[in-house]
């Protein structure tokens, strides 16, 4: 026969081992809680910089619908670029801003890119 101090023991390593497993499920539903508020923080995030990506893209369209010379003026005057333009024996036809002089816009537009350095173009005439 069981004695009464057995099953009594019996009892309380029962209760002892269902404590433990609700224990150990409050824990996990805490833990799964917690990650779930931070990923949804994180998608919030991912949102808000896919939205200024689009807004940027969508600046750069608005861009392209000015002409290629219009672009190269507008680049030209946000810099504050001195172009230099050069036959092709090296020799230098016209220096200036392309806002500023209507020749070296002319030269500019019919010469081809060669570099950048210091904040000046250079550009080649090729006959």
């Amino acid at each position: 026969m069981n004695s009464p101090n057995k099953k009594t023991q019996q009892q309380r390593t029962k209760i002892k081992n269902v404590s433990a497993f609700i224990a150990i499920g409050l824990a996990m539903t805490t833990l799964f809680q917690a990650s779930t508020v931070k990923s949804e923080k994180t998608q919030l995030e991912m949102t808000i910089n896919e939205t200024k990506l689009i807004e940027e893209v969508d600046e750069w369209f608005t861009d392209e619908e000015l002409s290629l010379e219009d672009q190269v003026i507008m680049d030209s005057i946000k810099e504050e670029v001195n172009f230099k333009i050069f036959d092709a024996q090296g020799v230098l036809l016209a220096e200036g801003k392309p806002q500023e002089d209507q020749v070296v816009r002319q030269l500019v537009n019919q010469a081809e890119f060669m570099s950048e350095f210091g904040g000046e173009q250079y550009y080649s005439i090729a006959k």
